[in-house]
């Protein structure tokens, strides 16, 4: 899988693999598929990164329409398909999910308004909100005022 991912995956100056989608091609239902971001998992890295941008990207035309396609398709293209396949392997797991920064598609730019994030433990039950949006994040969980101390978050055990 590796071989057909040469183009999309790099490594950074820590040896952390990334992946990023661009937001047009990641629109297109024949371009995401949940096996090239499981092909991430076959060489049991500690850590993976996957940045996808049609989100933001949506945010930045001001087409709610799809912006919001884009967001399921992140769930229902990515972060589905590689829970079930970690969960098959019966591998333990965090997960976290977030947007580098808000970008309203009333405003259509950047904002500095807080970052809603979602971190899944697959060792724990849950039992907080069932939602995950903008006002989740600004009422429930832990809030962090340094964006980075988020990363210190995701590998506390």
């Amino acid at each position: 899988h590796e071989e057909e991912l040469k183009d999309h995956i790099s490594k950074n100056s820590n040896e952390v693999k990334l992946l990023d989608d661009y937001a047009v091609e990641f629109l297109k239902p024949k371009n995401v598929s949940a096996e090239k971001y499981i092909a991430l998992c076959e060489e049991n890295d500690d850590f993976v990164y996957i940045h996808v941008e049609a989100p933001d990207e949506m945010g930045h035309q001001g087409s709610a329409e799809k912006k919001v396609q884009a967001i399921e398709y992140l769930d229902s293209r990515i972060i589905g398909p590689l829970c079930g396949e970690l969960d098959k392997r019966g591998v333990d797991y965090r997960m976290l999910v977030l947007p580098d920064h808000p970008t309203p598609v009333r405003l259509r730019t950047h904002t500095a308004d807080s970052v809603p994030y979602l971190l899944y433990d697959s060792t724990k039950t849950f039992d907080g909100p069932q939602a995950y949006n903008e006002e989740t994040g600004k009422t429930g969980g832990i809030r962090f005022d340094r964006g980075y101390e988020l990363i210190d978050h995701l590998f506390e055990r």
